[in-house]
């Protein structure tokens, strides 16, 4: 076949068959998968993530295993100060309310939550907001990709077209087959017997501090239940829209290597920018995501300045007005000194709110080098 002879939608005009290649641009489909994956699970809990679009590096939403709960934050301490429960990590909808890696060191923050209707349903669940990022971006890219197809068929390059078309469709089987909904985990009431308090207390490893004033209800909720993702597809359905939506994958990418080249500049640019956009996503608050402020009502004082371990400690006394779960969270050195001590503030927090707490430390360590 001569370039003369070439009128065809799907070759390129003035190459043969030969002519077909795996370009560069190729690539551009599949990278920044860190910032896509990192972001996958709330992108899949929209309805709109099942527009066809183009997203980079869907391979993200292809993996063999989909997660069972919200990422969680480790190393962190959350105690029931009352009820005595403790977990090691901090639930993902916790961390979207306060954000404990902007916590400095030795820092204490209040907040008071409660919950907005007493009658919960028996899985409650914490929705998108309408107008959150990542819908705005889902419904942009959806209109951007329809341009880019509208443009390869004015163009007449029948490739570029079914490429776009291949991806984007990838794009919602692998949204479809990581759709889901957050569900909470709410206390389940088998009796009228009084329950305590759930007031929590979350301990940061730098050694700072966020206080919790709450029902027990909301702890169960937000911090000792788990969140829990429940998926709209199962078993064997999810497994075939992976499946099907890896091999779109493949064949989607093969087919923009052989695009014409104002399209591959076209498609490539798009992954570029929109990589660029997912990033800046990632920066956006979460708490502005999610519809919390629907089940919760959420008070937050201004933070205490960050202050010297033992002076936080004792201020964390007198908010509390308990010191046990200090002692079986671990929060203080196991020896001695430090049981001596913490005696003592339990004998101060409402008897003298000026008790030299750090002056007192220094006592109990070495009593022979200081005055009683």
């Amino acid at each position: 076949m001569t370039s003369g002879q070439c009128n065809s939608w799907f070759v390129n005009c003035g190459e043969a068959f030969g002519g077909w290649r795996l370009d560069v641009v190729s690539l551009l489909a599949v990278i920044g998968e860190a910032i896509v994956a990192d972001q996958a699970q709330v992108i899949s809990s929209s309805k709109l993530s099942l527009l066809p679009r183009l997203i980079p590096a869907p391979q993200a939403f292809l993996r063999a295993e989909r997660p069972r709960k919200l990422p969680a934050v480790p190393g962190i301490v959350v105690k029931s100060i009352l009820g005595g429960s403790q977990v090691n990590e901090l639930n993902y909808f916790a961390n979207v309310l306060h954000d404990i890696d902007k916590l400095p060191n030795y820092a204490i923050q209040e907040c008071e939550i409660s919950l907005r209707d007493a009658k919960l349903p028996n899985k409650p669940s914490v929705a998108q907001k309408s107008w959150s990022p990542h819908n705005v971006l889902a419904v942009a890219s959806c209109i951007i990709t329809l341009g880019l197809f509208a443009t390869a068929c004015a163009l007449g390059d029948g490739i570029a077209a079914l490429a776009i078309a291949v991806l984007a469709l990838q794009s919602s089987l692998g949204c479809a087959a990581w759709r889901w909904k957050p569900i909470l985990m709410a206390r389940v009431a088998g009796s009228s017997k009084e329950v305590p308090e759930g007031h929590i207390a979350i301990r940061t490893r730098g050694g700072g501090f966020v206080i919790i004033k709450c029902k027990e209800e909301v702890a169960r909720l937000l911090y000792i239940g788990e969140d829990i993702a429940q998926y709209y597809l199962i078993g064997s359905q999810a497994k075939i829209a992976t499946g099907v939506a890896t091999a779109f994958l493949m064949f989607g990418v093969v087919l923009l290597g052989n695009a014409r080249w104002i399209m591959q500049a076209a498609i490539g640019g798009t992954f570029i920018a929109l990589n660029g956009v997912y990033w800046g996503v990632a920066l956006y608050s979460r708490e502005r995501c999610w519809r919390l402020d629907e089940l919760f009502i959420i008070v937050k004082k201004e933070p205490l300045a960050p202050q010297q371990f033992t002076n936080c400690l004792w201020s964390v006394i007198k908010i509390t007005q308990e010191t046990k779960w200090l002692k079986d969270s671990g929060a203080l050195p196991q020896s001695a000194a430090w049981d001596e001590w913490l005696e003592e503030a339990e004998e101060n927090k409402n008897r003298d709110p000026d008790w030299d707490a750090v002056g007192r430390m220094l006592y109990h360590v070495n009593p022979k080098k200081q005055p009683v």
